[in-house]
């Protein structure tokens, strides 16, 4: 392909790094990922235990890494929970897709834990995102993941039941058995 073939008159070629729209990149041209994804991912992420972390270390390695691309992640306040530690959604955005001059819709993928036992699942996710946040440029399929999945991410909706790997949060409550009453397993409510 790579610029042998036209779209609407502009040469179609590979996207190999920073943003189309940047200045002095060529504006006469149709970029795609030229990715072949075999294998397996191996994260060359630095193992961390999951067990002598805390809420704020998680937050601390996700704000990092976002601080090297914030056009790609955004950090919103998503609420406090009862002890009133800080809620954070984080969303890994790609952009606006277009394909035959629509927008197209991009994956979103959300990923969270409720539970303080969960840390290692919290913490393989969020080295994950780390990865993939810092990484993409050298790895085929986290380029392709980075400029094709919008991943919308709570750590935990639990901050307290994270930092003290309990089941429950501040008030004694477990939030995997306290959904609302009208609650149905197809999420219409």
């Amino acid at each position: 392909i790579n610029g042998a073939h036209k779209i609407d008159g502009k040469d179609v070629v590979p996207y190999t790094g920073g943003s189309p729209n940047e200045p002095g990149q060529p504006t006469e041209r149709v970029y795609f990922i030229d990715d072949t994804l075999d294998g397996q991912y191996i994260s060359n992420v630095e193992y961390t235990s999951p067990w002598n972390i805390e809420i704020d270390t998680v937050y601390d390695i996700l704000d990092n890494a976002a601080d090297t691309d914030p056009n790609y992640v955004t950090r919103t306040h998503f609420g406090n929970d009862t002890s009133g530690l800080p809620i954070y959604l984080y969303d890994l955005n790609p952009g606006t897709r277009m394909a035959n001059g629509r927008s197209i819709q991009i994956p979103k993928i959300p990923v969270t834990s409720v539970h303080g036992f969960e840390a290692p699942a919290v913490l393989g996710a969020v080295k994950f995102f780390e990865d993939l946040i810092l990484n993409w440029k050298s790895n085929d399929l986290l380029r392709t993941l980075r400029w094709n999945v919008r991943f919308l991410y709570i750590p935990t909706i639990n901050p307290y039941g994270f930092n003290t790997r309990e089941r429950r949060n501040a008030n004694g409550v477990d939030l995997a058995r306290n959904f609302s009453d009208g609650w149905n397993q197809n999420g219409d409510n």
